[in-house]
C-alpha cells in the first residue's frame, strides 16, 4: 500500500487560488499506475453509507477527489463539486464544508484508491475507521442546522477546538460559542434545575405553574406508597436523566411501580408523578418567546393485515437513521417493547389487523423511536405563554417545554394539562420549513444584518514591503478603538499586547486567523503579498477594503478583490483615509449584549 504521509494534504480554511472555499489539496503523486478494477465503485456501494453513490470518474487521481467528495456527502455535508481529477502538479483538489472532516475523507480517499488489487479487503476497514471517525467529531444535526442559517446570513463559523463538537460563529468581539444548543447565556444553575427533574417540578409548583403530583423517592417500598397517595396511573423516573432513559407511563398497580422502579433506581434517585392524561407536545422557546412545537408520539407501528410486528417495524427502519434527525431514529427491539407487545397480547411474529395501532415504547421521546410532527400553528396563545414562563422561571435562554393536554388548540387552563419536562437542549429538528428556529436562535446574538465580522483592511504589497504602511495604518485605528490587530510577515499582535505571535513556520493566513478568533479583536489590517495569497489563500472571507497598486493583476490580486466590499489605489491617500474612518466606524460598534 502507498501510505498518505502528512505531509501529502494541506488544508485551505478560506478563499484561496484552488477554491472559492474551503479546502483541501491532495497530493496523489505515486498512484499514476494504479489499475482500478471495473466493478471497485461497486464494492464501495455495497457499504450502506456509500449505497448511494454517484458513479466514479475514470482515473486513479480523479477518483481520489470523487470519493473524498462522496465520502463527505454520506455524511450529510453540502460539499460543491471540486476539480474532480488531478493536475500537472500531481494534486486534486477537494472541497470540504468542514476542514477536519474534510481532510479525514481525502486521506481515507487517497489509502482506498492507492491500496492494490490484493489489498482490497481493507476497503472496509478503512471506510469503517472512517465513520468512527467522522461520528465522534461531526456535528449534530441541530448544529450543522444552526451552521447553515449561519451561513445564509454571511456568519463565519468554524471549530473552537479541533477535534471537538464546540463552534465559533462570527470574529473576534462578535463571537459567539456554540455546543449543541447551549449559549454563552445559558446558566448553568438552570441547566443543572432543567436536568433534575425533581427540583425543576418543586420550582415550577412553588411559582404557580401546573405541573404532576411527584414525590422523589429512595426505594421500592416508597416508590409503591409514593404512588398510592397520589394515585394511580402513575409514571416513574430517573430524577436526572435525558432521552426518556428508564421512563414507564401508565403504571396502574403496584407491581408495575415496582418493576419500574428497579429499571428506573440503576440511574439515581427515583421520582414518582401523577400520569396526566392526553398527549406530549414539545414547545421551544428562545429568549423568552415561543418559537415552535412538534406533537410527539411513542415508537409504534400500524397493521396491514399481512406483516408480522418484526415486518412492519423493519418497514419503518429502512426510512430512519441510526441517530436522532429528523428522519427520527430507528426502533430498537428490547425488553420495553417485548414487554409492551405482550402486555397488547402480541409477539413480534404477531400480525396486527389492518389499522390495528402496535405502540413500542412507554415515552415518546424521539430519541427512543418516537415520531414528531409540527402543531406550531395550532398550540393556544395561554399554552404559548406558560412556555414561556417556564423558560423564564428556570432561567433558561434556550428551551423545551414537554407540556401534557388533552388538545394542545385549547387552553390548559380550560382542558387541563401541566409540564412534565423542561429541557434545556431540544434539539433543532422540529420540522420547521425554512430556518424558523435556528434564526431565532442567532439572533439572541447577531442583530439583523449583523454578520460577525471584524472589518478588516487588507493591504498587497510587493515581498518584504507593506509592513511599515500596515503598522501605520493600525496605530491610526488604535488612536480611535481598542483591539486593533496587525498582521504582517514580521509577526502578528494586537494592540500593544506583549505576547507578539512571530511568524515563523506559521502562515500569513494562519496568524490571521488567530487574531480574527481573539475576542479582543475589533479591526485588523493584514499585509499580503502575491506569493502568500498564491501559497496559502487569503485567510478570511471577507475583508472590508483591499488596498493595492492600481496595475495590480493576476490571480492573486483578482482573488483578493474579488473577497473585498471595496478596492482602493493604495496610493489614494484621500480614499484610503475615508475607508479608515469607515473601519473605525464599524469597529466601534457595540459588541453584543449578552442573551438575557
Amino acid at each position: 500500500m502507498i501510505p498518505p504521509p502528512p505531509e501529502r494534504l494541506r488544508a485551505y480554511p478560506g478563499p484561496s487560488l484552488f477554491a472559492a472555499g474551503r479546502c483541501v489539496l491532495l497530493h496523489v503523486a505515486g498512484i499514476d499506475g494504479v489499475d482500478l478494477p471495473e466493478d471497485w465503485a461497486a464494492a464501495l456501494r455495497r457499504h450502506p453509507a456509500l449505497a448511494e453513490a454517484a458513479s466514479p470518474p475514470a482515473g486513479a487521481a480523479a477518483a481520489v477527489a470523487w470519493l473524498a467528495q462522496e465520502l463527505q456527502r454520506a455524511l450529510g455535508h453540502p460539499v460543491p463539486d471540486g476539480t474532480g481529477g488531478g493536475t500537472a502538479a500531481d494534486h486534486v483538489v477537494v472541497p470540504v464544508w468542514d476542514a477536519e472532516v474534510g481532510a479525514a475523507a481525502a486521506r481515507t480517499a487517497f489509502a482506498i484508491v492507492a491500496a492494490p488489487g490484493s489489498q482490497r479487503g481493507e476497503v472496509v476497514a478503512h471506510l469503517n475507521r472512517f465513520f468512527a471517525t467522522a461520528n465522534v467529531i461531526d456535528y449534530s444535526e441541530s448544529e450543522a442546522r444552526v451552521i447553515r442559517a449561519a451561513e445564509r446570513r454571511g456568519i463565519p463559523w468554524n471549530r473552537l477546538v479541533p477535534g471537538h463538537r464546540l463552534l465559533r460563529l462570527g470574529q473576534g468581539a462578535w463571537q459567539m460559542h456554540v455546543q449543541h444548543t447551549f449559549t454563552p447565556a445559558t446558566s448553568r444553575i438552570a441547566t443543572y434545575i432543567s436536568t433534575h427533574k425533581d427540583i425543576a417540578a418543586a420550582l415550577l409548583r412553588a411559582q404557580g405553574l401546573p405541573v404532576p403530583a411527584g414525590r422523589r423517592v429512595g426505594s421500592a417500598d416508597a416508590a409503591v406508597a409514593a404512588a398510592a397517595a397520589i394515585g394511580y396511573p402513575v409514571v416513574v423516573k430517573p430524577t436526572a436523566t435525558d432521552y426518556g432513559t428508564a421512563v414507564s407511563l401508565h403504571l396502574r398497580d403496584e407491581a408495575d411501580v415496582r418493576r419500574a422502579y428497579a429499571a428506573a433506581a440503576r440511574h439515581g434517585p427515583v421520582l414518582v408523578e401523577r400520569q396526566l392524561p392526553g398527549d406530549h407536545t414539545r414547545l421551544v422557546v428562545i429568549d423568552g418567546r415561543f418559537i415552535s412545537a412538534v406533537r410527539q408520539d411513542p415508537a409504534q407501528v400500524t397493521g396491514d393485515g399481512r406483516r408480522s410486528v418484526a415486518g412492519l417495524i423493519d418497514a419503518v427502519n429502512a426510512e430512519r437513521t441510526d441517530d436522532v434527525s429528523a428522519s427520527f431514529k430507528k426502533i430498537a427491539i428490547d425488553a420495553e417493547a417485548t414487554l409492551l407487545l405482550e402486555r397488547q397480547g402480541l409477539g413480534l411474529a404477531s400480525v396486527p389487523e389492518a389499522g390495528r395501532r402496535v405502540v413500542l415504547r412507554h415515552t415518546s421521546n424521539t430519541s427512543r423511536g418516537g415520531t414528531a410532527r409540527n402543531a406550531t400553528a395550532l398550540v393556544h396563545p395561554d399554552n404559548a405563554r406558560l412556555a414561556e414562563r417556564a423558560a423564564a422561571v428556570v432561567g433558561l435562554d434556550v428551551a423545551g417545554i414537554d407540556l401534557i393536554t388533552p388538545d394542545i388548540t385549547r387552553s390548559f387552563r380550560e382542558v387541563g394539562g401541566g409540564i412534565c419536562e423542561i429541557n434545556a437542549t431540544p434539539g433543532f429538528f422540529m420540522r420547521e420549513p425554512g430556518y424558523l428556529i435556528e434564526d431565532a436562535f442567532l439572533d439572541g446574538h447577531f442583530r439583523a444584518g449583523d454578520r460577525g465580522l471584524v472589518p478588516i483592511v487588507a493591504l498587497l504589497a510587493e515581498p518584504g514591503e507593506g509592513a511599515a504602511a500596515a503598522e501605520e495604518m493600525a496605530r491610526g485605528l488604535r488612536a480611535r478603538v481598542r483591539g486593533v490587530a496587525v498582521v504582517a510577515p514580521c509577526g502578528a499582535r494586537i494592540d500593544a499586547r506583549i505576547d507578539d505571535w512571530p511568524i515563523a513556520e506559521r502562515t500569513i493566513a494562519d496568524a490571521t486567523a488567530t487574531v480574527l478568533n481573539d475576542p479582543a479583536t475589533r479591526a485588523a489590517v493584514v499585509c499580503l503579498d502575491r506569493r502568500t495569497i498564491a501559497e496559502d489563500g487569503i485567510g478570511f472571507a471577507r475583508c472590508a477594503v483591499a488596498l493595492m497598486p492600481p496595475d495590480a493583476a493576476g490571480a492573486a490580486a483578482a482573488l483578493l478583490a474579488a473577497h473585498a466590499d471595496e478596492r482602493i489605489d493604495a496610493a489614494d491617500r484621500a480614499r484610503v483615509a475615508a475607508a479608515l474612518d469607515a473601519v473605525a466606524a464599524t469597529a466601534s460598534r457595540a459588541a453584543p449584549a449578552r442573551r438575557r
